[in-house]
C-alpha cells in the first residue's frame, strides 16, 4: 500500500512534481536485533508521481506493482503509519463529546455505530484516550489562569499595594505574569533594594513557563522575596 512518504522531484521539464513512494521502497535498514516485531525491507519500487497541470493535480506515473504481500483487510489499515491518528473533523466531534463528559468507552461505541463496526475505526480506544489526556490539559491551563486572575483581583480588595501585570502574545495566550503584594513593595523601599536578583531557573513541566523569583538583598546579607512571574519568552522585553 502506497504511504505518505513523499519527496519533491522534477521531471524533464524541470517542472515540481510529487512522488509518493511505498514505505518498503527504502532498502534494508541497518537496526539492533530484536526477537520480536521484526521488520523487512524489501526494495518495493511501487510509487506515483503527480503533478500540477492547468490548475489540477494529475498523475503522471505509476508504478502499481508491489514485490511484497499488500495490507487486504480494512479493519488492519488503522495499523499502518500512514493512517494512524484521528481525522480533524472528527477529532473536533470527539472535543465535543468530550465536553459533554462521556467516557473514552462510550466515544469508542458512538464512533463505531457511525462506521457500523469498531473493526473499521481507523483509530482505537488509546488514540482517544490520548486526545481527552491532551484536552483535559488545555482545560486545566485556561482554568488556572482564570482562577489566578479572580484570585489577584480579590487580593487587591484586601491589599489595594497589590501589583500584577499580564502579558498576552498574538494568539491571545499568556506570556508573561508577574506579581508583587504590598508588604514586598514596603520591603524594597525600606531595606532590601540594595541588590536585586532574577533568576529563571526554576522550570515548569505543566506550562512551559520559567518560574522566576525576584530577591531582594540587603547590605547585611539577608534576602527577602519581592516578587514572582512565570516567563514563556525569556527576554528583555
Amino acid at each position: 500500500m502506497l504511504d505518505d512518504i513523499v519527496e519533491q522531484a522534477k521531471d524533464d521539464n524541470e517542472d515540481e512534481a510529487i512522488v509518493f513512494l511505498d514505505d518498503d521502497s527504502k532498502g534494508k535498514k541497518s537496526s539492533k536485533k530484536r526477537k520480536r516485531d521484526k521488520i523487512v525491507q524489501t526494495d518495493c519500487k511501487a510509487k506515483m508521481v503527480v503533478k500540477v497541470i492547468d490548475g489540477r493535480w494529475e498523475v503522471i506515473y505509476f508504478v502499481s506493482k508491489h514485490n511484497h504481500p499488500l495490507v487486504d483487510k480494512p479493519c488492519l489499515t488503522k495499523y499502518l503509519r500512514s493512517h494512524q491518528g484521528i481525522p480533524p473533523e472528527e477529532r473536533a466531534f470527539l472535543t465535543h463529546l468530550h465536553n459533554c463528559n462521556l467516557t473514552t468507552g462510550r466515544m469508542m461505541h458512538i464512533m463505531s455505530d457511525f462506521y457500523g463496526t469498531e473493526l473499521i475505526v481507523p483509530y482505537g480506544t488509546k488514540h482517544i484516550t490520548n486526545l481527552k489526556t491532551l484536552l483535559n490539559k488545555d482545560d486545566t491551563k485556561e482554568g488556572d489562569m482564570i482562577e489566578t486572575v479572580a484570585y489577584f483581583k480579590d487580593q487587591q480588595r484586601e491589599d489595594p499595594e497589590i501589583f500584577y501585570k499580564i502579558k498576552y502574545d498574538e494568539e491571545d495566550r499568556v506570556e508573561n505574569i508577574f506579581w508583587v503584594d504590598g508588604a514586598a513593595r514596603k520591603a524594597y523601599v525600606e531595606s532590601y533594594h540594595d541588590c536585586i536578583s532574577f533568576d529563571t531557573t526554576y522550570m515548569t513541566n505543566m506550562y512551559n513557563m520559567p518560574f522566576a523569583p525576584f530577591i531582594g538583598i540587603n547590605r547585611h546579607g539577608q534576602s527577602f522575596m519581592l516578587g514572582c512571574g512565570f516567563v514563556r519568552q525569556e527576554l528583555a522585553s
